[in-house]
Parts: structure tokens; sequence; C-alpha cells
């Protein structure tokens, strides 16, 4: 939980030399850690070596990858794993979508177009938003346009009308 990533790794390492085989919540683990301390190397490198054992990603291993290059402000790559998970036939989720949003905020420049059309396109799709979505969003386009875009997927029918933060988008 700490981001302790010397000691996933070990532990990933100790379980492949005693021949145990990890599962996509060992790597999710990993990935976990690697995120917490923005070490998007390893990171990378963990997820392709769950892959090239056979272990299908899911969604939480795709969201805790995302993490961190989110957090440097690279859009384009979280936007190419978003590409890559739902070619795979998984659904993006409020995790990873709060990923992406992070990403256009902490872009140099930022990316307000990016995030208004990602958090309306999303919205389509069944996306539980969050406080930590609309702070992602405003964060990217400003309080007063963040609220505008949940006011106007609510009147396109997109949004489910909940409380104005905890909204189901389209169910």
């Amino acid at each position: 939980k700490a981001g302790d990533i010397a000691g996933a790794v070990r532990v990933l390492a100790a379980m492949d030399e005693a021949q145990v085989d990890a599962d996509v919540f060992v790597y999710c683990s990993v990935l976990d850690a690697c995120a917490k301390v923005g070490d998007t190397q390893l990171a990378k490198k963990v997820f392709e070596q769950m892959q090239a054992r056979g272990i299908s990603p899911n969604i939480v291993a795709y969201a805790s990858l995302a993490r961190p290059f989110a957090n440097r402000g690279e859009w384009v790559e979280v936007e190419r794993l978003a590409v890559q998970l739902q070619a795979e036939g998984l659904l993006v989720n409020e995790f990873f979508v709060y990923a992406l949003l992070v990403a256009y905020a902490a872009a140099k420049p930022r990316q307000p177009q990016r995030a208004e059309a990602a958090f309306l396109e999303f919205c389509k799709h069944s996306i539980k938003v969050n406080k930590h979505i609309m702070a992602a969003l405003s964060r990217t386009v400003g309080r007063a346009r963040a609220k505008q875009l949940l006011r106007e997927a609510h009147d396109t029918a997109q949004v489910s009308h909940g409380s104005a933060i905890a909204s189901r988008c389209h169910r």
C-alpha cells in the first residue's frame, strides 16, 4: 500500500523462482506500487512481463499502468492504453477515465478540448461520474465549465440524475 516497489518486485521474483504462477491480481499489486512511486518504465516492463506469461490484463491492470503516465501529463500514452484495452474487449471504467482526465490536466500545455470530448464520450458508456472525475475535469477546463459539461451530459440524456457529482452516465 505504501508503494514499496522494491518489495513488490522481490515478491514477484520470489514467486517466479519458486515456480508459483502469479495471477493478474499479483501483477496489479506490483503495477499499483509502480504507480504510487511514478515509475513508468518499470510499470511498462511489469505489464509486458504479465502479457508475455499469457496473463490477460484486466481493467484494473490498465488503470494502474495508466496512472504514472497520467501524473506526468503523458496523455498520448494514456490514450494509447485506452485504445489497446478497448481492442482487447475491455470496458473503460471510472478509474481509467480519472487517469485520462488527470493526464490532460497535467499535460504541458493542458488539453481542455480532449478532456471535454473524453468526458462526454465516456458519459455515453455508463461511466459513473464521481467527485474524483469532476475534480480532474475541473483542473483541466475549470470548475464552471466542468459543471456546465455535467449539465450538458445530463440534458442530452447521457447522465441520469442522482446527485450532481455521483451521477451515473447513461444507464
